[in-house]
């Protein structure tokens, strides 16, 4: 079970997504439901294209930390395990940078790919 909630913790991703998604599809109903009519004034797509902008930044981001992990295990063992010692000689600022920028070069490329898709 600890290990179980271990990796529901790591990788937010496995739960948040099918939940965003759920609420995404479930929304406007329950809206109906809890406010009746008077909720169709306000257009339901204003609160769905938040839910699913906050599904693909979710999917966005557990897509990025695979990356990291496949493509750097030790940055992403540094990153996620405070007794790694693969990246020892580093600073701790020097760490911290090099994760945040291998972040956000993943990012940007996922971001990049996704544009040239669609």
């Amino acid at each position: 079970m600890n290990k179980l909630l271990k990796i529901l913790h790591l990788w937010d991703g496995l739960w948040s997504v099918p939940a965003a998604f759920i609420a995404f599809l479930t929304f406007e109903d329950i809206g109906r439901i809890m406010f009746g009519a008077g909720f169709g004034s306000y257009d339901p797509a204003v609160f769905q294209a938040a839910l699913i902008a906050a599904v693909v930044m979710i999917f966005t981001n557990t897509a990025v930390q695979l990356a990291l992990k496949f493509n750097f295990p030790a940055l992403w063992e540094s990153y996620h395990t405070s007794f790694s010692t693969t990246l020892d000689q580093l600073s701790a600022a020097q760490k911290v940078l090099l994760t945040v920028f291998m972040y956000c070069f993943f990012f940007a490329l996922f971001v990049l790919l996704f544009i040239k898709v669609c």
